[in-house]
């Protein structure tokens, strides 16, 4: 039987960062992968203040633009990036083609149908709107990469298959993914992220998630009106995309299936598209406030508004006023780097 350990988080994440050092992990360029969730921000934060001891320097921050994303959880990674003065990679299809909207009006919501995130259509979205971007990425670069993942095995049972037993595992000739939090529980990643004051995207307070990826999720009828509350701009946009591609299949001009044609709902498989009208309500959401079925962590309820980044900064971004967003937590930064 495998004795329990007692050690902390930080120490499992040590030894995990000492062991791919002695892999001469740490001679490689070092990307962090960000998406803006409280995951990829707590393991690149550990990469930043540890990793030095083990000889990893982070050379960047990538954040894969899906296409629809919350803007919230786009500027938690900017602002990451911002607070340790590393360069931020942004990066979308490199396809037009593959980007969500095309790829919506030709086949519909290929996201559309629940279940096993491994089924086809959330399988093609990972594809378009992520591994597709990232390996655009992985290209920029010459020799060898260490990519840093937020990856934890006690996440779900789905993230749990993803990632080796000694958090060190390669995917490509010249790259190869170190998951320093991969051991920690839901509470010691709180903990950590309370101890540091580490930015938290506003989306988790009303999803309960990230949402850089919304577009996959397609489990209650209210998201899109939450959405809404989050980045109005975002809602309007999926709602036109979900508008127009209802009177393209309503004209016969695209051939769907019926379960890829709407919003977070399924209708009747039998229905004739031509003699439905729309069905605006099931497109759009709720009719007002927030009707979704999730419920944000009492922890992410009660952290102090300035550790939120919020719809205000975002419109603060907008008037170019990132430098007083990232103030509010360079100071702890600066505490790591002095000590």
């Amino acid at each position: 039987m495998k004795q329990t350990t007692f050690s902390s988080p930080i120490e499992r994440s040590r030894e995990i960062l000492q062991r791919a050092a002695k892999m001469g992990l740490n001679e490689h360029t070092a990307i962090l992968a960000v998406s803006g969730g409280t995951d990829s921000i707590a393991a690149a934060d550990v990469m930043c203040r540890h990793g030095p001891e083990y000889g990893f320097e982070p050379d960047a921050v990538a954040h894969i633009n899906t296409g629809a994303a919350v803007p919230q959880s786009r500027l938690t990674a900017k602002v990451f990036a911002e607070m340790w003065d590393l360069e931020f990679i942004e990066q979308g299809p490199r396809n037009q083609r593959n980007a969500l909207a095309p790829r919506v009006l030709r086949g519909g919501w290929s996201g559309a149908f629940p279940g096993h995130p491994s089924q086809p259509g959330h399988g093609r979205e990972w594809a378009n709107r992520k591994a597709k971007p990232m390996d655009a990425v992985y290209m920029m670069f010459e020799g060898q990469e260490t990519w840093v993942s937020g990856v934890r095995k006690l996440e779900s049972k789905r993230r749990s298959g993803n990632v080796a037993d000694g958090a060190v595992q390669s995917d490509k000739p010249r790259r190869t993914w170190v998951s320093p939090i991969v051991g920690w529980t839901d509470a010691e990643k709180r903990e950590y992220i309370l101890k540091h004051n580490l930015p938290v995207s506003e989306a988790y307070l009303i999803l309960g998630f990230s949402a850089e990826c919304v577009a996959c999720a397609f489990d209650d009828r209210g998201l899109l009106t939450d959405i809404s509350i989050l980045s109005p701009e975002l809602a309007y946009a999926l709602q036109s995309v979900a508008t127009w591609l209802y009177q393209l299949a309503k004209r016969g001009d695209v051939d769907i299936d019926p379960k890829r044609l709407c919003w977070g709902w399924e209708p009747n498989e039998t229905a004739d598209v031509s003699d439905t009208e729309p069905q605006t309500q099931e497109i759009v959401g709720c009719s007002a406030g927030s009707c979704s079925t999730r419920n944000a962590p009492e922890w992410i309820r009660n952290l102090e508004p300035k550790q939120i980044i919020d719809r205000s900064d975002v419109t603060t971004i907008w008037d170019g006023g990132i430098s007083e967003v990232v103030d509010r937590f360079r100071e702890q930064v600066r505490q790591a780097q002095d000590g």
